[in-house]
C-alpha cells in the first residue's frame, strides 16, 4: 500500500470516528440528589442523534447502584453492570455471540431525533456508606446499523454518559454555605444570594443567618439580618437581600456569612466588586524627535478604582495621515494603587518612516478593559540642541557674572538721603 494512501486512508478513519464520537447525546448531564433512605426518585432523560444520519444506540446503566435503577419507556434491553466499561462491553459480547438481536441490543433514531427514557429508584439504606458523593450513571453506546450473528464489531466504543449523584450526609449536623454576589455598579443595588445546604444526618431549628459587607480596609459598613429558619437533613435553604452602594465608595468588598445553630457557627466568605473599574487616560504627551531618533511617548493615567489594579500597561499604534499603521509599542507593566495617578512610557524607532506629523493612538489595558485615547507625534530632520560644549560656556559665564556681582557689591555705596 503506498504511503499516500495509507495516511487517506487514516485520515477518513478518523474523521469516521470523530462523527461516530459526537453522533450521540444524553441529557441532563447531571442529576444531584441528597442520599435520603427510602426515598423514590423519578428520573427523565433524554438520547439525542446529533448526526445528520440515523443511528442506533443501546442504553446501559454503571455505577454503585446499577442493579436499583428501572428504565422504562424503551423497547430494548438495558445493559448493566458495577463498571461501565464492562456494562459497554456486554452490549458488545452478547451482539458478537448472537444472543440478541441489533433490535434487541439497542433503539434506532433519526438524525437529529431524540427518545425520552424514564428510570426510577428506591434508595437504600444509607448504613455503609461513607459521607461524600455516591455516583450513578446511565450511559448510551453506538452500535453499528447492519450486523450478522458471528461478525466482530469494528471500530472503537463511542458512549456518553449522565452522571446521577447522591450525597451521603456526614453524622450529626454539618452545613455548606455559598454565596453569589455579581460586581455591580456603583450607585446601584447589589443583588445577594446566599444558600445554605444540611449535609449531616440531622436537621436545625431556628437557625440564624447574619452577613456582614466589609470594605477593602476590614472595616464593617453594614450587617444583613434575616428571620430565623428549620433546615431538614439534605436540604437547602435560601437568602436574598438588595443592598444600596451609594453609602460606599468604590473598591472590592467582602461578603462575611455567618450561621449559627445550637450554639454553633459555620462561615463563609465571598468578594465582590463595586463600580467603576477604571482607568482614566489625563494625557498623551510626545516630543518632537528627529528623524532616526528614538521618540519617548508618556501616558498619564488616572485610576478610579478604589482597589490595586494590577498589570495596567499601554499598547500604542502609530498611524500616519492616511490612516496606516506604521509602527507599534507597548509601555511598562505597573500596579496601580487606589485611585493613584500612573505614567507609562513606550519608545519608538523612526528611521523607517519619514518626516512628518503622526497620529498616537493609544490603549490602556487592564483587567479584562480596555480604554482608549489619542495623540500626535512630530519627526522633523532636525531637532535644534545644544552640545556638551555649550553648556560648559554657558555654567562658566553664569558662574563669572555671578563672581562679578559679589567683587562690585562693597565698592557701590549709596549716600543716606539728607535730613531735613
Amino acid at each position: 500500500m503506498k504511503p499516500h494512501f495509507s495516511i487517506l486512508l487514516s485520515i477518513l478513519l478518523l474523521l469516521t470516528l470523530t462523527a461516530t464520537v459526537f453522533a450521540v447525546g444524553i441529557r441532563p448531564a447531571r442529576l444531584v440528589y441528597p442520599f435520603q433512605e427510602g426515598r423514590e426518585l423519578s428520573l427523565e432523560y433524554t438520547v439525542i442523534n446529533r448526526a445528520s444520519v440515523g443511528a442506533r444506540f443501546a442504553i446501559y446503566v454503571c455505577g454503585t447502584f446499577y442493579d436499583k435503577i428501572q428504565i422504562t419507556d424503551v423497547s430494548s434491553t438495558i445493559f448493566s453492570d458495577l463498571d461501565c466499561t464492562a456494562a459497554q462491553r456486554k452490549v458488545i459480547n452478547q451482539l458478537e455471540d448472537g444472543d440478541i438481536t441489533l433490535d434487541q441490543a439497542g433503539i434506532f433514531l433519526n438524525p437529529h431525533e431524540e427518545k425520552g427514557l424514564r428510570a426510577k429508584i428506591t434508595m437504600p439504606a444509607v448504613t455503609g456508606f461513607q459521607p461524600g458523593i455516591v455516583e450513578t450513571r446511565v450511559g448510551t453506546v453506538d452500535l453499528p446499523l447492519t450486523f450478522k450473528p458471528g461478525e466482530t464489531v469494528v471500530g472503537g466504543i463511542a458512549a456518553v454518559e449522565a452522571q446521577l449523584w447522591f450525597k451521603v450526609p456526614y453524622q450529626g449536623k454539618r452545613f455548606l454555605l455559598a454565596a453569589d454576589v455579581p460586581d455591580v455598579e456603583w450607585g446601584k443595588k447589589a443583588k445577594i444570594k446566599m444558600t445554605v445546604t444540611s449535609e449531616g444526618t440531622e436537621e436545625v431549628k431556628n437557625a440564624v443567618l447574619t452577613a456582614d459587607i466589609m470594605d477593602p480596609l476590614g472595616v464593617r459598613k453594614d450587617r444583613l439580618s434575616f428571620d430565623p429558619k428549620d433546615i431538614a437533613s439534605g436540604e437547602s435553604a435560601e437568602y436574598n437581600a438588595l443592598w444600596d452602594t451609594k453609602q460606599v465608595d468604590p473598591g472590592t468588598y467582602k461578603l462575611l456569612m455567618r450561621f449559627s445553630f445550637d450554639g454553633q457557627a459555620v462561615t463563609h466568605e465571598q468578594e465582590f466588586r463595586i463600580g467603576g473599574l477604571e482607568v482614566a487616560i489625563t494625557g498623551i504627551d510626545a516630543q518632537p524627535v528627529a528623524k532616526g531618533g528614538i521618540a519617548k511617548i508618556v501616558i498619564s493615567a488616572s485610576s478610579k478604582w478604589g482597589d490595586t489594579i494590577k498589570g495596567v500597561f499601554a499598547d500604542i499604534e502609530v498611524v500616519d495621515k492616511a490612516g496606516k499603521q506604521v509602527g507599534t509599542a507597548k509601555t511598562q507593566s505597573a500596579d496601580m494603587p487606589p485611585f493613584a495617578k500612573q505614567t507609562f512610557e513606550g519608545f519608538w524607532e523612526t528611521a523607517s518612516v519619514p518626516t512628518g506629523s503622526y497620529d498616537l493612538l493609544v490603549k490602556v489595558r487592564y483587567a479584562d478593559k480596555t480604554t482608549e485615547g489619542k495623540g500626535s507625534l512630530e519627526i522633523k530632520d532636525t531637532i535644534y540642541q545644544q552640545t556638551p560644549a555649550e553648556y560648559i560656556w554657558l555654567a562658566v559665564a553664569v558662574i563669572l557674572a555671578i563672581a562679578g556681582l559679589w567683587f562690585f557689591k562693597d565698592k557701590i555705596k549709596i549716600a543716606p538721603a539728607e535730613q531735613k
